[in-house]
Order: structure tokens, then sequence, then C-alpha cells
């Protein structure tokens, strides 16, 4: 047979190459990092604040903060400190999921892309897929239902605050602003995750695909001579 002329099972066209796998599993792993830090920015940002509230209130409560401000401030801080751990908690697991995921995504891609016959890979990635669409989802709903808790829980102790001391709040309006302005960073930090763990998930159904379809019997050449 002609150098040039090959069994077709040879000459697989890949829809989906090495690197575009990589960059897509990149850009997973990014978006993990980046919710990360767009979290550390809010907390950042909302422990100001905390600290900003429960000073006033100390400093203007007069009597009122003497006494009961001392424990409006005391549950404000900390339903900041316990909400926030359990915030970093949860965050921790959805980004080492996002991390984890993409990096053996990687690594069983490629390999599978070298052996599309290979039936433990074939699994491993499947697995992967199952991760890539549920997985990392769930760890982020779980993120978001606790962000909730958390949240809730804070503003009920501030609003308990601005119950005592309605004026408290009134000079630190920039603060609340950067809260939101950082909040909403993280929210969309936090969009891109499963919006890059679609996109790897598909790189890798699609991998798995175009091993079903090599044609594994099929010559290419001359009609053999009777």
């Amino acid at each position: 047979m002609s150098p040039a002329i090959e069994p077709l099972e040879n000459r697989v066209l890949l829809s989906v190459t090495p690197a575009q796998l990589q960059a897509d599993a990149q850009a997973l792993v990014r978006a993990s990092s980046s919710s990360t830090a767009a979290l550390n920015a809010v907390r950042s940002a909302e422990f100001g604040l905390i600290k900003g509230i429960t000073g006033s209130l100390r400093k203007n409560g007069g009597i009122i903060g003497a006494v009961v401000g001392k424990t409006l401030a005391t549950t404000l801080t900390g339903a900041g400190k316990t909400g926030y751990g359990h915030i970093q908690t949860s965050q921790k697991t959805l980004s080492t999921s996002a991390r984890v995921t993409a990096k053996r995504s990687l690594a069983q891609g490629k390999a599978l892309l070298k052996n599309s016959n290979d039936t433990t890979l074939q699994a491993n990635v499947q697995d992967l897929i199952n991760q890539l669409n549920a997985t990392v989802p769930d760890a982020l709903a779980s993120l978001q239902t606790v962000l909730a808790d958390a949240g809730n829980a804070i503003q009920s102790a501030v609003t308990a605050i601005v119950a005592v001391l309605p004026d408290i709040t009134s000079s630190l309006g920039s603060v609340a602003q950067t809260i939101i302005q950082k909040s909403q960073a993280f929210d969309d930090a936090l969009a891109a995750i499963p919006t890059a763990a679609a996109q790897l998930a598909a790189d890798l159904s699609s991998i798995t695909a175009q091993g079903a379809a090599t044609v594994t019997h099929a010559y290419v050449g001359p009609a053999p001579v009777k």
C-alpha cells in the first residue's frame, strides 16, 4: 500500500484538539481562582462595613450604645465571622472541585484522544463529564445557599442596629456601595464556573463521540485484482 493510502481507522479527523482541550480546562481553573479572589474582596469590604457600624454604635449610641449596643455589635460581628466562615468553606469545596476536575479532564481527555479504544479511559472520561455537568454545579448551588443564609443573618443583625439607632449607617454609604460592586464582581466570577465546566464537558463528550465514530474496517485504494 502506498504511504499516502492508509486505513481510515488511522485517519480519524478530530473536532477537539489537545490545544482546545487545554484552553478550556485552563478557563475553568481561571474561573475558580477568580471567584476565590472576588470572594476575598467582598469579605474584606463586608468586614470593613461591620467594623464601621459597630464602632459608630459604640461611639454615638450614648446609653443605648453602652448597654444595648454591645450586644448588638457582638451579634453583628458574630454573624459576619460565622457566615463568612461557612462561605469560605463552601467556596473552597467549589474551587477545589473545579480545579481538580479540570486537571483530570485535561489529562484523561488527551489520553483518550491518543487511544480512543481504551475502555478504562472511556469510563474515566464519562465520569468526568458527569462531574462537570453535576458535581461542579451542585457545589455552586450549595455555595449560593450558604451565601443567602449568611447574608440574611448579617442583614438581620444590621436591621436590629438601625432600629435602635437609625442614623448609624449614614456615614457608611460609600463602604456599602463598594460591597455592592464587589458582590456583583463575585456573582460574575461564580457565573463563569458552570459555563466553563459545561464547555469542558462538551469537549470530552465530543472526544468520546469521535472515538465511537471511528471506522475500524475500511480500505482506501485501488480495487483488488481478482
